[in-house]
């Protein structure tokens, strides 16, 4: 086998649109965890790099505890190819969030090299649901989400959504630092995630297909939601913060942002639930139309 240099590089605005286009292209659903802004959230506390061997791009991510691995590789070509290349040139790396058609792949050519374990359901599910255009699809969900509370809400309250701009970004980041309070001062991870929230405040309007906007109810934020767009019909939700001061907010800041945003939004990804019950029930409670497993490639 003939090894090529190979070159890790940083998330930046020179390396941006080259990112864009191996992760935007299509309807794959196991593709949305890894939009170029939720890359961009996460490349201060996972400091993300990402490299293209021949056709396959792929990122790579570093814990706080140093421990680095691979995330599912995206290919515009023969995937098989240059995953056995890497993996001759990286054979220490294990890999994460591995969709079940490509287990079969490290099962044949390395059975003796990777464990392969599914990922629980609680840690890593893509939440797809139905188009939130009305308040239509709240009818699944618990009584107070359902369309006469949440119509009700709009009656009794200055119901307000404005898109993320240079007049608004200051009071995102407020109402975002706010929220998070000295929690995030005492939290390695979270220090990490605020200064990844910060990059993305800094470069949101360079960023393609990033759509962020602010909630307000009677004149006060009180919700912040940032965006990628991965295909004309799909977002992935990469960062959603409410006040909850007012019961069925979360759902009216989804409401309201899928109602201003540019695209025809049917899908979206609402990103994992950390393995939280509460989060997890949420969000199965949205009516996910698809929920995809997905699998860690670990080495022996």
């Amino acid at each position: 086998m003939i090894f090529v240099n190979i070159q890790w590089r940083d998330l930046t605005r020179n390396t941006l649109d080259e990112y864009a286009s191996y992760v935007h292209f299509g309807k794959n659903y196991g593709l949305s965890d890894y939009s170029l802004v939720t890359m961009m959230l996460w490349t201060k506390p996972m400091l993300v790099k990402y490299a293209v061997l021949g056709e396959t791009l792929f990122i790579r991510l570093t814990y706080i505890s140093d421990k680095e691995f691979i995330l599912l590789p995206f290919s515009k070509g023969d995937l098989e190819r240059d995953l056995k290349q890497f993996i001759e040139m990286y054979p220490n790396f294990s890999f994460n969030t591995i969709p079940a058609e490509l287990t079969g792949f490290f099962r044949t050519n390395y059975p003796d090299k990777y464990d392969i374990v599914e990922i629980p359901i609680y840690a890593d599910y893509v939440y797809l649901t139905e188009n939130i255009s009305s308040c239509d699809f709240c009818e699944k969900i618990d009584h107070s989400f359902r369309p006469a509370y949440l119509h009700r809400m709009y009656d009794e309250h200055k119901i307000d959504f404005r898109v993320l701009n240079s007049t608004n970004v200051a009071e995102a980041k407020k109402f975002v630092a706010e929220a998070y309070g000295d929690v995030a001062t005492q939290n390695e991870y979270l220090r990490g995630e605020m200064l990844g929230i910060d990059y993305l405040f800094a470069n949101y309007d360079i960023i393609p297909g990033c759509e962020a906007g602010i909630l307000y109810i009677d004149n006060e934020p009180d919700g912040v939601i940032i965006t990628g767009k991965i295909s004309p019909d799909m977002y992935d939700i990469s960062f959603i913060k409410n006040s909850h001061k007012i019961r069925g907010s979360a759902i009216i800041l989804l409401h309201e942002a899928f109602s201003h945003f540019s695209g025809n939004c049917k899908y979206y990804n609402y990103q994992e639930d950390l393995g939280i019950p509460g989060l997890h029930r949420f969000k199965t409670s949205l009516g996910p139309v698809e929920q995809i497993k997905k699998y860690a490639v670990i080495k022996k």
